[in-house]
Parts: C-alpha cells; sequence; structure tokens
C-alpha cells in the first residue's frame, strides 16, 4: 500500500538509513498517480508538499508525475468531488508556485500539453481552482 508507504516515511523518515529512504521515495513516486481512491492521493500529495518545503531537490526529477496527481485531483469526476476546497486551492497553489516556478521548461511545457488535452468542463474546473489560488 503506497500510502502506508508514505506514513512509514513521514513518521521514521530520520530513523531509516538513506538508501532505503531512497528507495521508498522512488516507490511512491513511482506509483503516482493512484487509480483507486483518491484519498491515497490527497496524502501522498501532502506528503510531497512537506518534502518540498524541507528537500525540493527530492521532488524535482518527480515533477511530471506530481503535476500529473495534483490536475487528478483538481479535475478527475472520481476524484474531485472527495476532495474538500481548501484543498484544491492548496494543490491550486502548488502548481502555481512550485510546479509553475520549479525551472524545468519542460514540466511547465508537460502542464500546458495536459491541459491543452482536457476537456472544456475540465478545463474550466482547473481555472476556477487556479483563480482562488490567487
Amino acid at each position: 500500500c503506497i500510502a502506508c508507504i508514505v506514513r512509514i516515511l513521514e513518521k521514521y523518515h530520520d530513523k531509516l538509513p538513506a538508501g532505503e529512504y531512497d528507495t521508498l521515495f522512488g516507490q511512491i513516486m513511482s506509483a503516482i498517480p493512484l487509480d483507486g481512491d483518491p484519498g491515497e492521493n490527497q496524502t501522498i500529495l501532502k506528503f510531497v508538499m512537506n518534502v518540498n518545503a524541507t528537500q525540493p531537490e527530492r521532488v524535482l526529477p518527480h515533477m511530471d508525475k506530481i503535476t500529473l496527481t495534483c490536475l487528478k485531483l483538481l479535475t478527475d469526476s472520481r476524484c474531485k468531488k472527495d476532495v474538500e476546497e481548501p484543498f484544491k486551492v492548496l494543490t491550486a497553489k502548488f502548481i502555481k508556485n512550485v510546479i509553475m516556478q520549479c525551472g524545468r521548461e519542460d514540466v511547465v511545457a508537460n502542464l500546458q500539453a495536459m491541459e491543452a488535452q482536457m476537456s472544456e468542463f475540465e478545463r474550466a474546473d482547473l481555472a476556477k481552482c487556479m483563480e482562488k489560488a490567487q
């Protein structure tokens, strides 16, 4: 269970050998976004936000998958109804302040490409969330 690994890393990050932490972190990043419970994607995204606050270099290589997870929570009809409004705004702020400002043009281009593939309805949902993130 990926969400369980997240909780282990959150709680015991200082007790794990560096190599083991890196392996578990890599497993989490390779698994996102998850198809099941939106709560698990939310848990993972909170974890990513916390890691980014202290170790942005650790999340930078995974920005494309993180971007996809953010967009899934904000626009996927199976997820967005289960995500509370304050977390949607936080996610939009993360897109605006971290993903779009990460210094990797390929990540921003990928975000734009993903947005271009969205339906009109999904783009409207995303725009509404981004507006609230101002």
